[in-house]
């Protein structure tokens, strides 16, 4: 059967983002303005974006991505974060195959391009099947690692050496701690100021984001954490932490744990793995492991062979800031 409304795919232009965010608000049921879209996606006036269309220019289908740097000790891996993709549910939309085509034409656009290692994301699993059924991904057979703790449970002790606020971001100490500690880690996203005021700062959709940092007696930065109420959970949307002790990090979740009791929230959560120190940090402290009650993965699209993506799977840092779900 012939639909009557064709639908072709292209790139990105100029004020799509009227039309996309329609489309989105209209699948996700969500109210977010075209702002949203402009900070998630448009860089240096550029986007990774594919959208499908119809002869009026309306949006049918759209996947974006935004860049992102990955750092393995000096050496950077310049991937692309993907989200925000839908479909419109209409008879001419799903027959016309207008995501699948979105998908590739996205996929195509980038490998040619070769500014991009790969593309990651933690998409559905409809999402994933359908990438899959002529672009395999390199899934994880693992969930992402979720953690959590009750706060009816009793904190530890406070310790008089570190002390923990809740304040704005220092952007010259937020540097300064990014280039102490990020060699720690095997591998994981660049976390410096311009990353943090981008990600959580600047997001225009969300107001009620909180910065923790944790100091010694010293004054020096030892960990810090951004944090969310969402849904009567206290979340922990991203942490960093130099492993000089142990000490600091469990003030610094301490001190989270007794802002959530304090906010009567029934619990206190974050997604973390790629560093086994914080979670034996973690467990001593009574975190359990929630891995079980969600079933998201990370999945990967290659653009370059010569990345080891098992390893990559392994050893890459995660918190829930990786993601577009918080």
């Amino acid at each position: 059967m012939a639909y009557a409304v064709p639908i072709t795919v292209r790139a990105y232009q100029a004020g799509d983002e009227t039309s996309i965010m329609c489309g989105f608000n209209r699948v996700f049921n969500e109210n977010r303005g075209t702002d949203y879209w402009r900070w998630k996606f448009l860089h240096n006036d550029e986007a990774i974006a594919s959208v499908a269309v119809d002869e009026k220019q309306k949006v049918h289908a759209h996947i974006a991505a935004h860049p992102i740097l990955w750092h393995e000790g000096r050496r950077q891996v310049s991937v692309a974060h993907a989200g925000d993709a839908f479909s419109l549910p209409l008879p001419e939309t799903i027959h016309g195959r207008a995501m699948l085509k979105a998908l590739l034409s996205l996929h195509q656009e980038q490998r040619s391009k070769g500014n991009i290692q790969l593309l990651f994301g933690f998409p559905s699993g409809t999402l994933n099947a359908l990438h899959n059924t002529q672009s395999p991904l390199q899934d994880a057979t693992k969930v992402i690692r979720r953690w959590r703790f009750e706060t009816a449970a009793t904190s530890p002790a406070q310790n008089s050496q570190f002390s923990v606020e809740i304040s704005s971001p220092c952007p010259a100490s937020v540097d300064a701690f990014w280039q102490r500690v990020s060699s720690r880690y095997a591998l994981l996203a660049q976390r410096d100021w311009k990353w943090i005021n981008w990600r959580f700062l600047q997001r225009p959709d969300i107001n009620n984001y909180e910065y923790l940092h944790c100091h010694d007696s010293t004054g020096t930065l030892r960990a810090w954490a951004i944090i969310r109420e969402m849904q009567g959970c206290l979340w922990i949307a991203d942490l960093l932490w130099d492993a000089d002790s142990r000490c600091s990090l469990v003030e610094l979740l301490r001190h989270i744990v007794h802002i959530a009791q304090a906010r009567q929230l029934r619990q206190t959560a974050l997604w973390l793995q790629g560093d086994q120190r914080t979670i034996d940090v973690l467990l001593a402290m009574g975190w359990q492991d929630d891995s079980a009650a969600h079933q998201v993965t990370l999945s990967m699209h290659p653009y370059d062979t010569r990345l080891n993506y098992d390893w990559i799977q392994e050893s890459l840092y995660i918190t829930k800031g990786d993601s577009d779900l918080i």
